[in-house]
């Protein structure tokens, strides 16, 4: 999302949820996915190959192989948290790793669930509030989530 857009989610009382996927939170990490992206879309057109074939699968295997992914780190993670919290404040802001649907591209340091402590660490050293990072952790998505069940109930 761009500053724009969380400003606007933000001033709607919403929470925007940090994605973990490296492509996400790195700019290195993003240039290289666009670039494979592009070129498997070429191979894939020039060979009249599915998109969603064992060929593009394999093609994706072939790269990383030749390009090493730039998996990001938890510092750009925690940097992606901190640019959003500056921005529009931690109480609009909360966790939405997307374990299961960002692949092998989750940063060095937050490879899985069991990483949290490590996060919380960060958080902690950069002097968020226990309250805040309790927010963060899951408390404003059930705020907003309490929020639209009370206003389902009017409707």
């Amino acid at each position: 999302m761009s500053d724009e857009m969380i400003k606007a989610l933000a001033k709607n009382g919403g929470v925007i949820q940090i994605n973990f996927g490296s492509s996400f939170v790195n700019q290195q990490a993003r240039e290289w996915s666009d670039a494979m992206k592009a070129l498997r879309t070429d191979y894939l057109e020039l060979n009249g190959l599915d998109e969603h074939g064992d060929e593009a699968k394999q093609f994706e295997k072939d790269y990383r192989l030749e390009h090493p992914f730039p998996f990001a780190t938890i510092d750009d993670l925690v940097a992606n948290f901190e640019h959003v919290i500056d921005l529009v404040g931690p109480e609009h802001v909360g966790i939405g790793s997307d374990f299961d649907g960002v692949g092998d591209s989750l940063p060095e340091g937050m490879k899985d669930v069991s990483y949290y402590p490590a996060l919380i660490a960060e958080l902690l050293k950069l002097e968020y509030t226990v309250d805040n990072i309790r927010a963060i952790m899951g408390g404003n998505l059930m705020r907003v989530w309490r929020e639209v069940e009370d206003y389902a109930k009017t409707r």
